[in-house]
């Protein structure tokens, strides 16, 4: 099926009257030629395997009633399974750019590879746009990741409509062992770029 966004996880009690079972999910489908949007549930034999990425992943779970008790009850929906802990943890790159002038005649391309053109027209649609300076120079742009940090954020629903975008809250740099990494990061990265050959 394309062209269709899950909804939520259709589910029931168990046996013991304790846990939900996953019985299906309810999609949305764009109604193809006919032009409505139509709600399909779709049943399943064994098991439904739920891999929407970091942010849609706890945003299903919540429209489907497992998460924080009180995040739930705010947003109307039944409370299935009482799980703070959805959504929380979210781990993500914290990313610092830094731009350096370079000598004339020393050509620069964005971190697409696509040459920067002559008369200095509008950067491509990419990272590009918002990493490399927008001054009329040639300009070495150094990034510095962050690729294991011990920041948590969070993401959750801010409404009960799977439409809606959840709430990202990434929390950079709250660790504070990860805002001093970055920061000697940053200053060895100064001390790179004033040096041969790489000197500005």
């Amino acid at each position: 099926m394309t062209d269709a966004v899950v909804k939520r996880i259709v589910s029931e009690k168990d046996a013991t009257g304790d846990l939900p079972l996953a019985k299906g999910v309810i999609v949305l489908n764009d109604g193809g030629d006919k032009g409505e949007e139509e709600e399909i549930t779709v049943s399943v034999k064994s098991e439904i395997i739920l891999a929407a990425g970091a942010l849609q992943s706890p945003q299903i779970l919540e429209l489907s009633g497992i998460g924080g008790k009180g995040l739930l009850e705010t947003h109307g929906n039944e409370v299935l399974v009482d799980n703070p802990g959805v959504g929380e943890r979210l781990q993500d790159r914290a990313i610092v750019s830094q731009g350096f002038e370079v000598g004339a005649g020393v050509p620069s391309e964005t971190c697409c590879g696509t040459p920067q053109p002559d008369d200095r027209g509008p950067a491509p649609d990419s990272a590009a746009m918002v990493m490399t300076p927008s001054a009329p120079q040639d300009f070495a742009t150094i990034l510095t990741c962050l690729n294991h940090p011990d920041s948590r954020g969070s993401a959750h629903i801010v409404s009960p409509d799977i439409r809606v975008k959840p709430r990202l809250d990434p929390k950079y740099m709250s660790h504070p062992l990860d805002l001093e990494i970055m920061a000697r990061h940053v200053q060895f990265v100064e001390k790179i770029i004033v040096t041969e050959p790489l000197r500005c």
